[in-house]
């Protein structure tokens, strides 16, 4: 975390996925990654559907760990997820109506890399 309590863009990213054993992990670091990682995504979500045209879309970024815990460390991340990958499927009912689509991109390690070898 930066100076004075704000958070900067890349503080953010770093802070929320340090991975941590779960014997381990700090509940501070664990309210930090609920609220950003769910609640952020919920937020971002209730502030922007009502301004959005019938047939639009909102795409979140989920992860492949949502359904497989890839790595020691990682429960509380998967966690996260797999809350975002639920919300998602309520949400996409909830907005269905209006003829909004609401996706979740769950992105492989594997995906990432080869996009960036391109």
């Amino acid at each position: 975390m930066s100076e004075g309590g704000r958070r900067g863009d890349s503080d953010a990213s770093f802070a929320v996925a340090a991975p941590q054993l779960q014997g381990k992990y700090d509940l501070a670091d664990f309210d930090r990654m609920v609220a950003t990682n769910v609640r952020g995504v919920f937020v971002a979500i209730r502030a922007s559907s009502p301004h959005l045209r019938e047939g639009g879309r909102i795409i979140t970024i989920g992860s492949n760990t949502a359904v497989r815990t890839a790595f020691p460390g990682a429960s509380v991340y998967s966690m996260t997820k797999g809350a975002v990958a639920s919300l998602v499927r309520g949400i996409a009912i909830d907005l269905a109506p209006r003829g909004i689509t609401v996706n979740n991109a769950a992105w492989t390690y594997r995906d990432r890399h080869d996009s960036c070898s391109r």
